[in-house]
């Protein structure tokens, strides 16, 4: 069975034969049945056997497919008769010749819409708390993306009327979904390690009374979309009607409450504080919840463009991949980041085109490519789109786009005298591959700068750094301050203890060779470092990280 990703791909092609279909359907976890049935390709036969054999998902899909279903179909080309196998009990074995079993008992609906999806709140909080948290909710692919940025903005506009989470699943870009999944899970497990499956249940019941406690509607919402790139990216603002909260305050503030007492009061009792002190803590961060609460709220895009100058206002950046358009939360942020610059000057235009992506044969000459175009002094304007090539579709799509809008020169050599030189070399001594990934590390990375009678190198090996001018030489190690400050404080955490001896620098290969992701690479640094954390704290030794300094409070 092929990949979850290589399996999302094959159902976004509207021309999948019956016959994978049928295989898809049989082979491939309950969870594809619903993406199966909402294939436009999905014969009446199939979805027979979807709706016996499927989760309450896949038959809500079915009942949608049948819904729209012309009188003709591919009926006449359906492959071989599917297995006539019987469903099996909650608790019983796998059913057999490899058919789908039957959903465990308690399982959630799910209903497939066509822009603005409904989801219950049952399986909302059983993913939520049980099954991967928000972060995998939202960056796991759906099968269904939407068809147009006004799609994407409507199923967000769904999801918040709904509270449900899961509505947003499938709108994140595939390529920035790929790039996040792993440190928010590892963020989760941090955030969820000292909770244990009692607690767990109280926060997923506490998500349901505060569902049922809070009522959104809307009215009279119009979205407009802007092209930024061409057929490419497009930016979408909601720039009418209302977005209504109400709701009982007294039974939101006690959900929002439950929700997060339990990993309060495990974090107070690691620091020490008594059963006393931690009673009238909690007690306080119950009446400074009720306190902020003020229902209903009306939130009116209109007002928000006026107080703008119409600069700002509730927008979010659609990118189109594949077959859909989705959610780009890196170009969100900073279009946010340049529409709410006052300060800037009209003349600032963002970048209209998208460079190809450059790869290379191997991990260690994609990172000497990308270092190489950063540090390019006679590219002169191009230098953004040079540096943008050799960069994985997200990042590529930040910098061509958001870079012209706070680097409008374009060229961060402007100015530097004619006759200096610049040399870069790079060495890296481990590389590690994890399929389309690798992992570089023991890195030396020198940059020279020359001119006549003057010269400055700047060395990155690892963990440490330093320059050499005229003057002389200055630079440190980051593991040698943070094991100092460990024995002078007595904590005894080392850098070595928070996993920063095995940072690396990330490149992916999306097929056209490999590419530097300085995204990545922040990323699998930020898993490493909660793993680490992570594992300080099954150690109970968490309480050492204040004792650092280094802004760190110890409460």
């Amino acid at each position: 069975m092929s990949s979850p990703e290589a399996l999302w791909q094959e159902l976004q092609d509207p021309a999948l034969a019956p016959a994978r279909l049928q295989q898809i359907a049989i082979e491939a976890p309950p969870e594809y049945l619903a993406a199966v049935a909402a294939h436009p390709r999905a014969y009446p036969e199939l979805l027979d056997w979807i709706a016996q054999y499927g989760d309450a998902a896949a038959q809500a899909a079915v009942a949608a497919a049948r819904g729209g279903m012309a009188e003709t179909s591919v009926a006449a080309s359906a492959p071989a008769p599917l297995p006539a196998v019987r469903p099996a009990a909650p608790t019983a074995a796998p059913a057999p010749q490899g058919a789908p079993a039957a959903p465990p008992a308690g399982r959630g609906r799910r209903i497939l819409g066509m822009s603005v999806p409904i989801f219950s709140l049952a399986v909302a909080g059983a993913v939520l708390v049980a099954g991967g948290g928000v972060s995998a909710a939202v960056l796991v692919p759906m099968l269904s993306a939407p068809q147009s940025p006004t799609a994407v903005a409507e199923r967000m506009v769904g999801s918040l009327a709904g509270l449900d989470p899961l509505a947003l699943v499938g709108v994140v870009a595939p390529s920035e979904a790929a790039l996040f999944t792993q440190p928010m899970q590892a963020l989760q497990q941090v955030q969820t390690a000292s909770v244990d499956p009692e607690a767990a249940r109280s926060v997923a019941d506490a998500l349901g009374r505060l569902r049922s406690a809070v009522q959104v509607s809307t009215s009279g919402l119009r979205f407009v979309e802007e092209e930024i790139v061409r057929g490419q990216v497009s930016r979408v603002t909601l720039v009418e009607g209302t977005i209504t909260i109400a709701g009982d305050e007294q039974r939101v503030a006690d959900a929002l409450y439950s929700m997060s007492a339990v990993q309060l009061r495990a974090q107070y009792e690691s620091w020490g504080y008594s059963p006393d002190e931690i009673d009238d803590l909690l007690r306080q961060v119950r009446e400074s919840i009720a306190d902020s609460i003020d229902l209903p709220q009306v939130l009116r895009p209109s007002e928000l463009l006026d107080q703008t100058d119409g600069r700002l206002g509730f927008e979010i950046v659609t990118v189109r991949e594949g077959n859909g358009w989705y959610l780009s939360p890196m170009l969100t942020i900073a279009d946010y980041a340049y529409l709410s610059d006052s300060y800037r000057s009209d003349q600032v235009r963002l970048g209209a085109e998208i460079p190809a992506g450059i790869g290379s044969p191997t991990p260690e000459e994609a990172w000497q490519r990308t270092l190489e175009a950063a540090g390019d002094a006679t590219a002169g304007r191009r230098w953004l789109t040079n540096l943008a090539a050799t960069l994985p579709l997200p990042e590529r799509r930040l910098i061509a786009i958001y870079g012209p809008a706070f680097a409008p020169d374009g060229d961060p050599y402007q100015g530097m005298p004619s006759d200096a030189g610049i040399e870069l070399d790079a060495r890296f001594g481990d590389v590690r591959l994890d399929g389309s990934v690798a992992y570089l590390g023991d890195w030396d990375v020198q940059l020279r700068l020359t001119r006549p009678g003057d010269e400055l190198t700047f060395r990155v090996q690892g963990l440490c750094a330093d320059m050499k001018d005229r003057y002389g030489s200055h630079g440190g190690c980051l593991d040698d301050l943070i094991d100092d400050a460990a024995r002078s404080s007595g904590s005894g955490i080392t850098a070595a203890d928070l996993g920063l001896h095995d940072l690396r620098l990330v490149a992916v290969n999306g097929g056209g060779g490999w590419q530097a992701s300085v995204v990545g690479t922040v990323g699998d640094a930020l898993t490493r470092i909660s793993n680490a954390v992570l594992e300080l704290s099954r150690q109970g030794r968490l309480d050492g990280l204040c004792g650092l300094g280094y802004g760190i409070p110890c409460l």
